[in-house]
């Protein structure tokens, strides 16, 4: 997710299946929800406003000037992806958002990190948070990475505990320090 100087954050990573292997943990592997899933897509420009309202109940709150450049170099970059799901009832409304992004670093192999993930509060508890994450393995899977990482500010234990029952075991605990450019 987004950073602030000094914060504590904790990194989280999860194996991701193999074809034939359960995905969840705690599943029997048959069960159905009761909950049909959300249909996801990829999120485009005209998600604008909603992208901007879903970025603010993340905790980062901003104005529609200060995303759409944001927006508009995340959707042109091919190792970005930004997947939506809309309330049934409204259409025009987004219900949650996932943004993974293909890592490749010095220090593992080839990754995605999940680089934000929120849930609208009605729609919380429906089983769309693990439908996004879900969404997001697959978007990995197509670019051969078996892991999924992502990190959660250490203010958010009860985020902590639905990634652990998604699967994700705790990689480690960091401090995120910030430095401004001079000149910029």
């Amino acid at each position: 997710m987004l950073s602030e100087c000094g914060v504590v954050r904790v990194a989280l990573t999860r194996r991701l299946a193999v074809p034939g292997e359960d995905m969840h943990p705690h599943s029997s592997g048959n069960a159905v929800s009761a909950l049909a899933p959300r249909p996801l897509r990829a999120a485009t420009f005209d998600d604008l406003a909603e992208v901007t309202r879903l970025v603010g109940v993340l905790g980062y709150p901003c104005d529609v000037e200060t995303m759409a450049p944001r927006l508009r170099v995340w959707l042109s970059q091919e190792h970005c992806g930004l997947f939506v799901a809309t309330m049934p009832e409204a259409p025009d409304t987004l219900a949650g958002l996932v943004a993974a992004e293909y890592r490749v670093i010095l220090e593992h192999e080839p990754r995605v990190e999940v680089m934000a993930m929120v849930v609208d509060a009605p729609a919380r508890r429906m089983g769309l948070g693990r439908q996004l994450i879900d969404h997001a393995a697959g978007w990995a899977a197509t670019r051969g990475v078996n892991m999924l990482f992502l990190r959660s500010n250490i203010v958010r234990p009860e985020a902590h505990g639905f990634y652990e029952s998604l699967g994700f075991t705790r990689a480690k605990t960091q401090h995120v320090y910030e430095r401004a450019v001079p000149g910029v």
